[in-house]
C-alpha cells in the first residue's frame, strides 16, 4: 500500500525536489518493510518447525492451562503427584 503512495507522490512531485525525495523515502522505508516482514514470517516458521520437531522426538504433550473465570491454577499431576 505504501509502495503505491510512494508512487503517486513521486508522480504527482512536479520536480519539487523535497517531494521527490519523500515519496523516494516512503518507497524505500516500505520495501525495507516487506522485506523485514517476510524475513519474520520465515523466522517464525522455522522456530515453530524446530519446536514441532523437538516435540516429537521427546515427546512432550501440549499443556494448556485454562484461565477461565472461577478456575484456579492447579499443578500437572504428572509433574507433581500427590503425596
Amino acid at each position: 500500500m505504501m509502495i503505491i503512495i510512494g508512487g503517486i507522490m513521486y508522480a504527482t512531485s512536479a520536480g519539487d525536489t523535497g517531494k521527490v525525495t519523500r515519496a523516494k523515502n516512503t518507497v524505500t522505508y516500505a520495501v525495507t518493510e516487506s522485506v523485514n516482514l517476510m524475513r519474520s514470517k520465515v523466522a517464525e516458521v522455522q522456530v515453530a518447525d524446530r519446536v514441532k520437531q523437538l516435540d516429537e522426538l521427546f515427546g512432550l504433550a501440549r499443556r494448556s492451562v485454562s484461565l477461565a473465570a472461577g478456575s484456579a491454577l492447579k499443578p500437572d499431576a504428572a509433574i507433581f503427584p500427590e503425596s
